[in-house]
């Protein structure tokens, strides 16, 4: 009665096996690509957020340039 054939059960148990791993890649390329979007995204967000404070840096030290400037002015008349 050993049929060297698979059963229409074993054909079942194969495909469903193969479409589990079909499946599986998908999830891993997915995955993947989302945590690159991601990590690029991330980086952005540093990059802009260190831009904005070198923006503010400097412009409070041209802030406080201009004051050393006004009060060196008020010095001199006296």
């Amino acid at each position: 009665m050993m049929s060297s054939e698979p059963s229409e059960l074993d054909k079942k148990i194969q495909s469903a096996a193969e479409l589990s791993q079909q499946i599986t890649n998908a999830l891993k390329e997915t995955s993947t690509k989302k945590l690159e979007q991601s990590s690029e995204e991330f980086n952005s967000i540093i990059k802009n957020n260190e831009s904005e404070e070198e923006e503010r840096t400097l412009q409070a030290d041209i802030k406080r340039e201009a004051r050393r400037d006004q009060i060196r002015k008020q010095w001199k008349r006296y």
